[in-house]
């Protein structure tokens, strides 16, 4: 009779629970073309921002390599409040490694991104702009 009424038990507090699951939108705020400035090209310089598979990730298209070794890439980047940061490694046509590091951070409509790329390249460059 006990193991009767622990299994109703239970089978109460299953059936009674539900898992909340919680989306956040942050990457909403970066999705657009971004105008402004960078280290690395002089004048003026834009990209787009795309939204990505999620409400917290976001996309740059971009390339690794140049010339014959050119190869166009989509580099993912997450969303956290009024940052982004991501790490990826791609490889070129010629076989060249790239790791990429970008971070960033948003500032009323103020963007700033800074690009770290390492392994065949070394490289820093620091954008800023806005929408």
């Amino acid at each position: 009779m006990a193991a009767l009424v622990l299994l109703s038990l239970m089978s109460f507090t299953f059936s009674s629970c539900t898992k909340t699951t919680t989306t956040n939108n942050d990457g909403a705020k970066f999705v657009g073309t971004w105008v402004g400035t960078s280290t690395c090209v002089s004048g003026t310089t834009n990209f787009v921002i795309s939204a990505g598979s999620s409400g917290n990730t976001v996309t740059i298209s971009g390339s690794a390599g140049s010339g014959s070794c050119y190869k166009a890439i989509t580099y993912t980047m997450t969303a956290n409040g009024n940052n982004l940061s991501g790490n990826q490694t791609f490889t070129d046509l010629c076989g060249n490694s790239y790791t990429m590091v970008i971070a960033g951070s948003l500032s009323g409509n103020n963007l700033t991104l800074t690009e770290t790329v390492s392994g065949s390249v070394t490289a820093s460059c620091v954008f800023t702009g806005s929408k």
